[in-house]
């Protein structure tokens, strides 16, 4: 029986925490690494030394939050969000130096198999999973640890990983030999032939990309869509698509002479000109007082934020948002203000949702019929809005459905 190299699905010993793999953090020095190393358990010592870990402990995947001391010197902790075994120093040194981590700790996704390939009877210990005998866990662990880790594998063993043993090594092989061949990068539907996808494909040598006409019957049976390698000479390329017009948001310039700060009080005009000395750093690396932004550079709005019951407000240069006081916000008003109605009233819903929260059980009545009112006024509006928006959107999704026809209709082979 064959089993896909690319999904663990019989993982040995430890369960399954869903969450992020804290393999990276494991990976730590494992030191200088022996002449090749017999695959057979470790020789039997009396002091297999311990594991000083208990619940609160720090693990490198969070704190701990549970513990099991399986064997004398062999440890397998969770967290919220991961888990993983921790071997005690004797332990640990008798993993051979490829395999081993510095650390001590395996994480339970692919680490945990080089443990188990070592201390496999005490892995029958265990209380997770179906009863196993330990040349049952030091056959499969040996497996995985050959699948996920085959350099150091070979280096640990003296073995060589052939094709076919090992999906990372496949993985290797086959991406240095097509390196320089248009390989599957994704897929979407044809809009001129239902027999046909069009399938993006990426040149690895040289990031080139381009999208190609392939039957769907070149796909029947194959388990690993990312190896299809993408023939130009029978498989029809598209010409490249026109240039897109930026749809983001203009930038404009404004005269801050326009301003009358007369009609300021003392406080908003000292907020006004603090912020208007701000200097602020772009991605380019060049820094601006908030006034060169504004007058020189452009920007495209004002916008408000709303969180936990408190307004914050920006000015928006493109998809950058700008800090500024209530004060200079409201000054600025030659700065066309971002916000659509349905987004004005969704602001006042959420301060009373917020004030409502505060009081928990102590809200009152009007606070709970303001809450309704606004609420439903949002909801109004954005069904406005969005009404008004569709035949907009629709229209965009013709054209690009037309352009889209239009390309594929004009794909062409490559001679060979």
């Amino acid at each position: 029986m064959t089993t896909n190299p690319l999904r663990r699905k019989d993982k040995p010993g430890v369960p399954h925490a869903a969450g992020l793999t804290g393999g990276a953090f494991a990976s730590h020095d494992r030191g200088e690494a022996p002449d090749t190393v017999a695959l057979s358990a470790p020789p039997v010592e009396k002091n297999w030394g311990s594991v000083n870990i208990s619940e609160g402990s720090r693990s490198p995947w969070g704190e701990v939050q549970h513990v099991e001391h399986f064997a004398e010197g062999m440890t397998f902790i969770s967290t919220a969000g991961h888990g993983g075994v921790k071997l005690s120093p004797q332990r640990n040194a008798l993993i051979p130096a490829p395999l081993r981590r510095r650390s001590g700790w395996y994480e339970e996704d692919t680490e945990v198999a080089i443990p188990e390939a070592y201390f496999p009877e005490e892995f029958t210990k265990v209380r997770w999973g179906a009863p196993r005998t330990a040349e049952e866990f030091r056959e499969t662990a040996f497996k995985h640890v050959r699948d996920w880790y085959p350099d150091e594998y070979e280096k640990a063993t003296g073995e060589s990983v052939l094709p076919g043993q090992s999906h990372v090594r496949d993985d290797q092989l086959f991406a240095k030999t097509h390196e320089n061949d248009f390989v599957f990068a994704g897929s979407d539907r044809s809009v001129t032939d239902p027999e046909h996808l069009l399938i993006r494909g990426r040149v690895a040598a040289t990031e080139e990309t381009a999208e190609f006409l392939v039957p769907r019957v070149a796909f029947k049976g194959l388990d690993d869509y990312r190896r299809f390698v993408i023939d130009p000479a029978r498989h029809r390329r598209l010409p490249e698509k026109a240039p897109q017009e930026d749809a983001g948001p203009k930038l404009q310039t404004f005269d801050l002479s326009d301003v009358d700060a007369s009609a300021l009080t003392p406080a908003a005009r000292e907020s006004l000109e603090k912020d208007l000395r701000q200097r602020w750093r772009d991605e380019a690396g060049y820094v601006r007082s908030l006034r060169d932004i504004i007058e020189r550079d452009g920007v495209s709005g004002r916008t408000v934020y709303v969180n936990e019951g408190k307004r914050s407000y920006a000015l928006l240069q493109g998809s950058s948002s700008l800090r500024v006081s209530a004060a200079t916000w409201k000054a600025l008003t030659m700065i066309p203000d971002d916000r659509t109605p349905s987004r004005v009233a969704y602001e006042d819903f959420h301060m009373v949702a917020a004030s409502i929260d505060r009081a928990g059980g102590r809200a009152t009545r009007e606070q709970r019929a303001r809450y309704d009112k606004l609420l439903a006024r949002y909801n109004e509006l954005s069904e406005q809005e969005r009404a008004q928006e569709r035949p907009i959107w629709e229209a965009k999704a013709r054209r690009k459905e037309a352009d889209q026809a239009a390309r594929e209709r004009a794909a062409t082979v490559t001679p060979a």
